[in-house]
């Protein structure tokens, strides 16, 4: 964490610190209020430093925002899986149709 903390004054910085293999698949403003506790527990001076009461209720806090997000994210990821299998239905009938409309003609 002490080798982060200049990486923790930028905001930009913060996709130096977050595993790879996640590429993008992160909200970046989640990460960074994630790390700001860490880095109020290791200030230099430790007066300024968060009592434990405080950290627990940061990370509380921010993992019920997470979890909100996640939960938002996945009712939006149902969503669009009902909308997709409605157009694959729609096509499904769209082809139907025009197949019988063909051998309709075709038999005519």
């Amino acid at each position: 964490m002490l080798q982060a903390r200049p990486l923790l004054k930028s905001d930009h910085a913060i996709r130096e610190l977050v595993d790879p293999r996640l590429r993008s698949s992160y909200v970046e403003h989640e990460i960074y209020d994630m790390l700001q506790c860490p880095f109020l527990c290791i200030r230099r001076d430790p007066h300024t430093r968060p009592r434990m009461s405080q950290v627990l209720r940061m990370l509380e806090w921010t993992s019920s925002q997470i979890c909100l997000s996640m939960l938002e994210l996945l009712g939006a990821v149902k969503r669009i899986r009902r909308a997709t299998e409605a157009i694959k239905l729609n096509i499904s009938v769209m082809i139907l149709a025009e197949n019988i409309s063909s051998y309709t003609m075709y038999k005519e």
